[in-house]
């Protein structure tokens, strides 16, 4: 029996309403619609493949994104022969991606799947079937790199490197994040697309760069990871000034688990509820660490 493994990316989500108010985004998805009108990517339409459902303290459901375009052919392992699948026009190959919300930490793990859907077509679908000002995701570090950060008192190296510099969020939203202004004042004129910054304190063993400042940097930066905006962020520190420095890798050190299901030849339909099993299951083995790191205060 074969079995196949499936990625789960955990972030963390602030919805807000029309009048720019955060809500709990539970009661999105428990508002559930007669009807969900689709969204659409260039190669087909995104929609809602199976109806959400409350298990618990989780939510779970899938969307589908059905390719409609660049079909591939089917191929004859035994002659050879490939041809075009046989497929009517309102026909397409359908990608499921399921997901776990979690109400107490408003916390999202979203099933990571090639052809299937993205964070931001997540966030687009949910903006579009309900009355939305926005949602906005974090990508969920490790809990114990955040604990080591909330402990180090001294910083000796902060480095960061961005891409899309001329078209990114970042700098588009740089504006009004006034903790960006000094990155965002060397970039000026440069005519680059990769800005890579770095600060270092003196060799002093009690000097340290400003730790606030620095934590700040990196609770906004972390904002546009999803973005793949930030390709790099890193701290080096440590507790006190007779203390071991140590790195903290931002970038490598995301919150992701795995489950693994059998290998089928066609999907079927009992096959995603023991999806769900698994889902919450492999979930429910990280969530205590999460809760300790993350605990979410209702608005």
């Amino acid at each position: 029996m074969a079995y196949k493994k499936i990625n789960f990316d955990v972030f963390k989500l602030s919805a807000y309403n029309s009048v720019d108010d955060i809500i709990g985004f539970e009661t999105v998805l428990l508002n559930v619609l007669s009807s969900y009108r689709p969204i659409h990517k260039n190669t087909g339409p995104i929609s809602l493949s199976d109806a959400v459902k409350q298990h618990g303290k989780f939510i779970v459901g899938t969307l589908a994104h059905t390719q409609m375009n660049d079909l591939p052919n089917y191929r004859n392992t035994q002659t050879g022969e490939t041809g075009q699948l046989p497929l009517n026009d309102e026909q397409g190959l359908d990608y499921n991606t399921s997901f776990l919300f979690d109400k107490e930490l408003q916390m999202l793990a979203l099933e990571s799947k090639k052809n299937g859907v993205s964070l931001q077509l997540f966030c687009n679908f949910f903006q579009h079937n309900y009355d939305l000002n926005k949602l906005e995701t974090e990508i969920v570090i490790d809990p114990i790199e955040m604990q080591k950060l909330q402990r180090m008192s001294v910083v000796k190296k902060f480095k960061v490197k961005i891409a899309k510099v001329a078209n990114g969020e970042i700098f588009s939203d740089g504006g009004k994040r006034q903790s960006f202004g000094q990155i965002i004042d060397s970039a000026d004129g440069t005519n680059t697309d990769t800005l890579e910054y770095v600060l270092t304190a003196s060799r002093l063993k009690s000097d340290s760069l400003n730790v606030n400042k620095i934590k700040q940097f990196i609770r906004e930066l972390l904002i546009f990871r999803d973005t793949e905006e930030v390709t790099k962020l890193e701290l080096t520190g440590k507790e006190d000034e007779d203390a071991a420095s140590y790195p903290i890798n931002f970038i490598g050190s995301r919150v992701r688990f795995q489950i693994e299901v059998e290998r089928k030849r066609f999907s079927e339909s009992f096959a995603l509820q023991e999806k769900y099993s698994l889902l919450k299951e492999s979930y429910n083995k990280i969530r205590p660490n999460l809760l300790k790191a993350y605990k979410y205060k209702a608005p």
